[in-house]
């Protein structure tokens, strides 16, 4: 009987798994507004989510201490070229559930930007690296604050550290992801994205 009841349990625990991802999928992503003291993009400006209409997107919620867990993601992007008009990259920063001082959060952002510039500047053979401006070709992250847990609470979701969802252009979500995600799984979906966005 125990055994039954086991079992039992574990079919329910498969279930609400495959709900969950079912439930998602197909659905309009909310609408979502996002700043002032709520968040927005680092430059203190206003980010809603009617934005990403027209183009194919992932959006990432991260807890931002476990940013790191989204590489695959990263190396996959620049492993394929994606074009940066192609599609949107998203990455929302719930700092509500980071232990971290939003200062430092914010610092740290600005650090990745700064670093990547300064490579890239220097790739190119440019002295005076922390002052070029040159247009970005290839996709990357447009950092999201959310302060408030905002899109946590639209999306009903726990608090697992890393959600991924994958949008088609008319912002509907077609695949969903929570945990890390592999390399395999993380090429699949920016193949996917870019192919959207090509089409």
């Amino acid at each position: 009987m125990r055994t039954i009841r086991i079992i039992l349990l574990s079919f329910l625990v498969l279930q609400a798994g495959w709900v969950w991802g079912q439930s998602r999928q197909m659905q309009t992503f909310p609408a979502l507004e996002l700043g002032g003291d709520q968040g927005g993009t680092p430059a203190g400006g206003t980010w809603r989510s009617e934005a990403l209409m027209g183009r194919p997107a992932v959006i990432a919620l991260v807890n931002p201490d476990y940013q790191n867990r989204l590489s695959p993601i990263e190396e996959a992007i620049e492993q394929e070229s994606v074009p940066a008009s192609s599609a949107h990259f998203i990455k929302i920063l719930d700092t509500r559930s980071s232990w971290k001082p939003d200062k430092v959060i914010q610092a740290g952002v600005w650090w990745d930007k700064m670093t990547t510039t300064f490579d890239e500047a220097r790739n190119d053979g440019i002295v005076q690296a922390l002052f070029v401006s040159r247009s970005r070709k290839k996709a990357e992250w447009a950092i999201i604050y959310d302060r408030d847990a905002i899109t946590r609470r639209a999306m009903q979701l726990d608090q697992e550290p890393v959600y991924l969802f994958l949008l088609d252009a008319q912002g509907r979500v077609i695949d969903q992801f929570k945990g890390t995600p592999t390399g395999k799984m993380a090429r699949s979906w920016v193949l996917r994205i870019k192919q959207k966005g090509n089409s």
